[in-house]
């Protein structure tokens, strides 16, 4: 059997995936077996990473009941979702992948257009939208403009669209030539769609008015979540990886400080938001080595993310830890959602 594409899904406990009364992987598997591009055209991978409850069982029973199921396992738990989808790339046998997590899920015609768009366009990335659930409604993600794109590979507005591999489908032999792979850390994704990027001389489509999948942003147990001194330290390690990956390479100048940027707030939002006091000090002294290796750019910070930036780039620790103070007792304000953490809007 020939297959479209093949959809890559990590798998740990999903026993344990719930929202009041709903299963979130129960969610996952309809909207990828509902597919418009009917469901024998996919080829679905799943990774199980060494659960510790009855997922192994449970996808093997499905395995059972449809053939277009593949079912592997890794030797021993990895904690992240890279090993499991560098696994699934390795298994894959259709053309094209993509990549689906355990509790988000799929729109229904998600597959059928980002197919159509990479196979009629000679491409090896496509990219779109995405909306996020919140456990009350579903929310749009803003982003610069509502138009479709077809930039270059190191234009910037690539750079909006880092995140969420869910919203993306990639040329299965183009990562296998290239050797493109997780690393087994967190920000994997995110160093991934850089190597992406640096390898590919190709222009790149975004779909910009099309939203692939949903988010499912009411996880509590989500690694997004967490903002512990294992995820700051990968955070800046996998940074430093992809901005020198681009310095290496040369790549549009503009793209460099706009990344570097956005990861200088997603290390502050961490710092910021952690809880775990004892390592403060050593998460305070990884950030600031980032920022001082990479003083040479030249880049614009706004609002509350300049002091924080002056504060750790000038070593102040105690004000910082003050200003953090301030900003985890208004994580659950109102106002500071709207400004802090909802980028996006409802439907």
């Amino acid at each position: 059997m020939e297959y479209k594409v093949t959809i890559i899904t990590p798998c740990y406990n999903i026993s344990k995936l719930k929202d009041y009364s709903d299963n979130f992987f129960i969610k996952n598997f309809i909207s990828v077996k509902n597919q418009t591009i009917k469901y024998e055209n996919i080829e679905h991978i799943f990774v199980d990473d060494c659960s510790t409850d009855n997922t192994f069982d449970l996808l093997r029973d499905l395995s059972k009941k449809y053939s277009n199921i593949k079912l592997f396992r890794t030797n021993e738990n990895t904690g992240s979702p890279s090993i499991p989808r560098n696994i699934g790339i390795k298994k894959a046998t259709s053309k094209y992948v993509m990549f689906l997590d355990q509790d988000d899920y799929l729109e229904e015609n998600s597959v059928e257009i980002l197919y159509n768009t990479i196979k009629n366009n000679n491409v090896n990335l496509v990219s779109s939208n995405y909306y996020s659930y919140d456990g009350i409604k579903k929310l749009k993600h803003k982003s610069f403009n509502h138009e479709n794109l077809y930039v270059s590979f190191n234009d910037e507005k690539l750079i909006d669209f880092m995140t969420y591999l869910q919203t993306k489908i990639f040329d299965v032999d183009f990562l296998k030539k290239n050797n493109i792979h997780f690393p087994n850390s967190y920000n994997e994704d995110v160093y991934f769609y850089i190597l992406n990027l640096c390898f590919n001389k190709k222009d790149v489509i975004i779909l910009n008015n099309f939203y692939s999948f949903v988010y499912n942003s009411n996880n509590q147990a989500s690694i997004s979540r967490r903002f512990n001194k294992r995820i700051l330290f990968d955070y800046v390690d996998r940074f430093t990886d992809s901005m020198d990956l681009l310095l290496d390479e040369k790549m549009n100048i503009k793209f460099i400080v706009d990344f570097h940027k956005n990861n200088l707030i997603s290390i502050m939002s961490t710092l910021l938001l952690s809880k775990e006091t004892k390592n403060m000090n050593v998460m305070f002294k990884k950030s600031r080595d980032y920022f001082l290796k990479y003083d040479f750019l030249e880049f614009q910070l706004g609002g509350y993310w300049k002091i924080c930036y002056n504060l750790i780039y000038t070593n102040h620790i105690f004000l910082f830890k003050c200003v953090m103070y301030i900003i985890q007792m208004s994580f659950e304000n109102s106002l500071f959602k709207k400004f802090f953490r909802n980028k996006n809007y409802e439907c």
